[in-house]
């Protein structure tokens, strides 16, 4: 068996380009005679190597980003085995994603800002060594895979402004290393998973879905959590008790849902907390005092509640 030449993949990619108007890959040249030197595939544009000299050079990251490049991806692409970052971000790709299973070493995979379609492949899930997955404002479709909670290594999580569908997988609730998990805007549906056990985890953004069901309860040691967002949904029951435990809060979006019950006194312990989206739900009740420990607070939208009694704020702090 003829081993596979790596330069044989970025040959494949670049013929799969049909337009490249900033002359991306203008170095790009074949390897036959009269291009020895163009053969040096480390040299080229995008291209990184390692190591950065020898004879045992292996292609380690593709970086062409933001080239206003259109295609789609060749299948050849993913046989670069060693290859360890590809950022595609910002193009014109379309097609389908080809499948991972070529990507053992895979830590980062940025094709958000495309026109990719087609379905998140499964073997995604075998990219154990992922840390970061983006494909946010692409046209993929389908579910996200039951088994994404293999990626045990993973920090960011961007399927965000897509066409998925179905439900969040329980899964995602063990990917204890996490910080970053965006799924907003989408056609999500189900329930919210409990996502206690992810210590890592700085950002939440799940607005403008259609999940249903109620807050899973917070726990203490979400330290780190810095925005939770699940405005827009159709969530209903009480605000958990235990809201309060979260030290790093900076914004909490929970607008646009049908929340009952009043506002924990709890709240009040968000002393980081800048930003609180609660408007458009079915909360009664009145403020809680403790609202005026919130001194970092920039912005409180409680509009269309149910809402009674004086507010512990200038009128300048709470939106309409």
């Amino acid at each position: 068996m003829v081993a596979f030449d790596p330069v044989d993949a970025l040959h494949a990619f670049k013929a799969a380009i049909v337009r490249d108007p900033q002359e991306a890959l203008a170095d790009w040249e074949g390897c036959d005679v009269d291009h020895q030197e163009s053969c040096e595939a480390c040299q080229w544009k995008g291209v990184t190597c390692y190591p950065k000299e020898g004879k045992d050079q292996t292609v380690t990251t593709i970086d062409l980003s933001q080239e206003n490049l259109s295609g789609t991806l060749p299948s050849e692409l993913f046989k670069l085995t060693n290859l360890q970052a590809l950022y595609l971000f910002g193009n014109k790709f379309d097609g389908p994603i080809p499948d991972f299973t070529g990507f053992p070493r895979l830590k980062g995979l940025y094709l958000q800002d495309n026109s990719l379609t087609g379905t998140l492949p499964r073997s995604v899930s075998s990219l154990r060594k992922l840390q970061a997955l983006n494909l946010r404002r692409t046209l993929i479709d389908g579910t996200i895979p039951r088994d994404i909670g293999k990626l045990l290594v993973l920090k960011e999580l961007d399927l965000s402004h897509t066409e998925l569908t179905g439900t969040i997988p329980p899964g995602v609730g063990k990917l204890q290393d996490l910080q970053w998990l965006r799924l907003n805007d989408c056609k999500l549906s189900g329930k919210l998973p409990s996502v206690s056990g992810l210590k890592a985890l700085k950002m939440l953004r799940i607005g403008h879905n259609a999940l249903t069901g109620t807050l899973p309860p917070f726990k203490a040691h979400l330290k780190s959590l810095e925005e939770f967002d699940v405005g827009t949904n159709q969530l209903h029951g009480s605000l958990p008790d235990d809201i309060g435990a979260l030290p790093s809060m900076k914004v909490l979006g929970l607008n646009s849902n049908r929340f009952t019950g009043s506002i924990p006194p709890s709240f009040g312990q968000l002393q980081s907390l800048e930003w609180l989206e609660l408007s458009d739900n079915l909360i009664s009740g009145s403020l809680p005092a403790t609202f005026g420990d919130l001194r970092a607070a920039k912005a409180l939208y409680l509009a269309h509640n149910r809402l009674s009694g004086e507010s512990p704020f200038a009128p300048s702090a709470i939106g309409s």
